[in-house]
């Protein structure tokens, strides 16, 4: 008779009933789905925006119309030279359609900002002068015309505007 150390699904059994085994052979790969880690990589310049216990909204590319939620359980402290990125363990309680090793894409909330005017990043255009400054063009009396603006906290679908564009405008 074989006990497994703690509770969980066999994902893989490695021997045959009968077979001849050395001691500390492994029999089974066992999987603790109670608790599942989404590993991830984040690129450095976002290495002081993510904090450890910031909420992740998760999706999983098999499961099209599903999310979950899970928390920032790790930060690790070192940045990869090659990749210039770091990595971020995040926690997801268990729910019984998950199994582990399936490919997810995460958003961390790394702040909220109430009220705050925000464009698509298609409306900018950046010159590489500052990771701050954009330029925009608003109408005005039926020509468009040029504004330099200051960003402040950038989203995939959104970016804040701080300095020099009005709602509305």
């Amino acid at each position: 008779q074989v006990r497994a150390p703690f509770s969980g699904r066999v994902a893989k059994r490695l021997v045959d009933a009968g077979g001849m085994l050395a001691v500390g052979t492994p029999v089974v790969n066992l999987v603790d789905n109670s608790v599942l880690e989404f590993r991830a990589s984040v690129p450095s310049a976002d290495f002081a925006k993510v904090r450890l216990g910031a909420p992740v909204d998760i999706t999983i590319d098999a499961m099209p119309g599903f999310s979950t939620r899970g928390k920032v359980a790790r930060i690790m402290p070192m940045v990869e030279e090659r990749s210039r990125s770091f990595e971020v363990v995040v926690r997801v309680t268990q729910q019984s359609n998950l199994v582990s090793g399936l490919f997810a894409r995460a958003a961390i909330q790394v702040r909220q900002v109430p009220g705050a005017l925000v464009v698509p990043p298609s409306a900018l255009i950046r010159d590489g002068s500052g990771a701050d400054i954009a330029n925009t063009f608003v109408v005005l009396n039926g020509k468009a015309e040029r504004r330099e603006v200051t960003l402040g906290v950038e989203g995939l679908e959104a970016i804040q505007v701080v300095k020099g564009l009005d709602a509305g405008t």
